[in-house]
């Protein structure tokens, strides 16, 4: 697969994403548009992008050691 499909099924995936939520009434924050975006460009991995929520949202107590 060339660079450029990898990039459109990135995008298409982060597009899909976005509308998914939006049928369930969910607003996708600043944040995560902007994750989204640089997921489509191929500079951050989706595993990335977990792992920076998770540290977001989780209280440092309850953080699960990698």
């Amino acid at each position: 697969m060339t660079e450029l499909e990898l990039r459109q099924r990135r995008e298409r995936a982060a597009r899909n994403a976005m509308a998914s939520s939006a049928l369930e009434g969910l607003v996708a924050s600043k944040v995560l548009q902007e994750n989204l975006h640089r997921y489509a460009e191929g500079t951050t991995s989706l595993e990335q992008i977990l792992k920076a929520t998770q540290a977001r949202h989780t209280p440092e107590s309850s953080k699960m050691p990698d």
